[in-house]
Parts: structure tokens; sequence; C-alpha cells
């Protein structure tokens, strides 16, 4: 288990030293939009909680979520870091092999096996010797290599459409940067620019509020259910309408279309009003403020039903592409601004009416167009690779148990798994 590092001694400095801690696990892999570091020149006093490539980084605190079992596997990339206390580390021995662990933690028994002994209110948690006590089935040695082989195949898959996404991603953010922040998009050089709202902008740019720019249907800037009208005791098993909540949006922009839970469609018909559907806008209203993220055309469901802490904006097509939307409220210039209005010092929020108050650029809708032209390819090419990664992430998830179990046989499997082009 990790070590308690003071947290008077953590920094913000880049050269500094990564630290795990249960809020940058995830579900696989590591999350790094909440970073801290340790001084670099005190590293090698902690070589004990020093983290290798392939260890495995389960979080003890709060272990469950709805989103799934918080575990994760560190990649090459990722080192050097440190661990921190209440997060656990399993690596192999001799007779189970270090990257078999991984699959061990991943599966759906183990996970079965940590949901019910989670244990306190105030901070749920698991502890070392419940770690240490889960029982499986162990093959021996040599199929355990074959099995971690062919399912490191679909990880390195996963993995190389997850890199792809992330330099989509941040390619579609330097041209947005370069067309709405700088203001070098084609033709700017024969244009002015003028004293506005949100300071100067080229000539022929407006300022609106989100709310000048919301579409005519009703509810086109709505919030999720006021108060008690959605909790867990309205959960129900697929299929239903799908409730986006803060684990489906990702800080700096990203929706993510898989991990929700559900309610049934006759609950759903109650919350209408909360409704969001492709091409929405959502942004977080509480708690983690900066989350955004765009439902796409090609979203896995017609309708979703919004969490308590989510709002959405569903824009005038005439009058704003819903992906400079999108962009405008995902950038670090919108998250700020998001941050800005906030209010309340234990959990900030903003309620309806900032959300309808906030500035917003409008250029021309020619200039949005040949943006939307150049970026959306990136941004379908990123639903498409995620979607790939969501079946590769299922039939890997299928094989799992089988092989383990021994009730598949790894020489008997013929998969072609040839990297997505």
């Amino acid at each position: 288990m990790g070590f308690a590092f003071k947290s008077k001694e953590f920094t913000d400095e880049p050269e500094d030293i990564r630290l795990v801690r249960g809020a940058n696990i995830g579900q696989g892999t590591l999350k790094w939009d909440q970073k801290r570091r340790f001084p670099a020149e005190r590293y090698d006093e902690f070589e004990k909680y020093h983290l290798r490539p392939g260890d495995v980084v389960l979080a003890m605190d709060r272990p469950w979520i709805d989103a799934g079992l918080k575990w994760a596997v560190v990649s090459k990339d990722e080192v050097p870091t440190l661990l921190v206390q209440r997060v656990a580390r399993l690596r192999g021995t001799q007779t189970l092999v270090h990257e078999f662990v991984r699959y061990v933690i991943g599966s759906p028994e183990f996970e079965a096996y940590v949901q019910p002994i989670v244990t306190g209110v105030n901070v749920p948690h698991i502890s070392g010797s419940q770690i240490e006590d889960f029982r499986f089935q162990l093959p021996p040695v040599k199929a355990q290599k074959e099995i971690a082989s062919l399912l490191g195949t679909f990880d390195e898959l996963i993995e190389n459409n997850r890199r792809r996404i992330e330099i989509l991603e941040e390619m579609a953010r330097l041209i947005y940067r370069e067309w709405f922040v700088h203001f070098r998009f084609p033709g700017h050089e024969d244009v002015e620019l003028v004293d506005s709202d949100l300071g100067p902008v080229p000539e022929g740019w407006e300022v609106f509020s989100l709310e000048r720019l919301q579409s005519a249907t009703p509810n086109a800037i709505a919030a999720g259910p006021f108060g008690s009208k959605l909790g867990r005791k309205d959960y129900v098993d697929e299929p239903g309408v799908p409730v986006i909540r803060g684990a489906n949006l990702r800080v700096g922009g990203g929706f993510v279309d898989e991990g929700f839970v559900y309610v049934s469609s006759e609950k759903a018909e109650t919350l209408t009003s909360s409704y969001a559907r492709p091409g929405d806008v959502v942004v977080t209203q509480r708690g983690t403020l900066g989350q955004v993220g765009l439902i796409p055309d090609s979203a896995r469901f017609d309708e979703y039903v919004l969490s308590q802490s989510q709002m959405k904006f569903t824009a005038d097509v005439e009058r704003v592409d819903p992906l400079v939307a999108y962009m405008q409220l995902a950038t670090t210039e919108g998250t700020r601004r998001i941050q800005d209005i906030a209010t309340g010092s234990g959990v900030p929020h903003i309620n309806l009416t900032m959300f309808r108050e906030l500035k917003f650029r409008a250029p021309p809708r020619s200039i949005q167009s040949e943006f939307t032209a150049v970026v959306g390819p990136m941004e379908q090419l990123g639903i498409c690779l995620n979607r790939q990664n969501r079946t590769l992430t299922e039939a890997r998830d299928l094989l799992l148990p089988r092989l383990i179990s021994g009730e598949l046989d790894v020489s008997d499997l013929d998969l072609d798994l040839d990297p997505v082009a």
C-alpha cells in the first residue's frame, strides 16, 4: 500500500514526480486531470513506493463507483510515479505472472467480490487483507502467459486507439485556439479588431449570451431534475433510458458514450424537461466544473436524461454550430469563465440563470462552417475509434472469464485483431 505523503509538500511543478491517488484511478487506466506532484529530488527516498510499467493499482477508498471498480494499469509513459496511501499496488510472483494480474483484478469475479464487502458510511473502503483474501482459479504459468498475451493484444489495440483519439482532440483544440482565440482564421488579414464585452473581436463577430443562441425548441437550456426526482432507487438494468452523469463528461471536453446507469421509460417520461439529445452540449453544473461534452449525431441513444448535476444547451443551428459552441465551453478559457461565475465555497456550482447569461463569441456562420468542415472529420474519426474500443473491450471482457476458467483454450482461438485503419 502507498505512503502518507504530506499534502503541504505537494507541488505543481511539471518536472516533479506525479503521485497516484484514488482520484487518479479510473476504470482500467489512470486519469491525470487532477495532478499532485512530489519534489523530484526526494524520489529516491521512497523506492518502496515507486511504480513500474504494468503495475496494477486499486483504489482502497471509494473503490466502487457507479461507473465500476476503480483500478488501473500503469503504462510506461506514466512513470516515474509514486504511490499514495489508500491505494494498493499489485505485482506478480513466481507462480502468478505479472501480466496476468491485471486480468484477475479486471475480471467480473473480482468486481463481484469487492462490491458487497465495501464498508464504511462516510468513506466506503476495502482493506489490504480483503484484497489478499480474494480466491480465484489460477492456470499454470504457461497458460497464464498465453492468456495475458492474447488479451494484451486487445489492450494494445485499445491503447493505440486511445492515443489516436488524444491526438485528434489536441489537433481540434489547437485549430480552435488558432481561429477563435488568436483570431487567425482564414481571411483574418483583412478583418480589423473591434471592442466587445469579451475584449477585442474581429469586426463582424458578435457577443451573445447563450440564451440568445438557444434553439426555439422547449427546454433548449435545461438542468437535471431538481431535488429527489431522480436517485439510485430509480435505476434499472438495461434496457432503459441512459442517465448522463459526471462520469460521462471530461474536463477539457469529451462525451463518454458508455458506463451509464439507466431509468425506466416510465420514469423518463416524468423527466422530459431534463432530456438531452444528439447535438446537445452538456456541462457539469456542480462539483467538477469544466466537464463538457457534445452528444454526437452518431450517439448510441436517441434520448438521454440529465442527472441532477448536469445542464444542457441546444443550439439554434442557424446562428451557431453545436461543435463551435462545445469548443468554446470546453477550452481552458471556457472552463475558466464557468468557474469564475460559480458560487459556493464547499461545492462550487452554477445555476440555470448563470448558464443562460454566459457570454459567447459568435463568429459569422460562414467561418463556423469552415471550422466544422476542418474539425468535424476529426471528431467523427474519434467517435469511430471510441466505438471500436468499446467493441474491443466487450470482446475482451467476454473472453476473460472463459479463458481463466479453462472453458476456452487459447490455442483453439483464431482472432483477427489487425489494427483499425
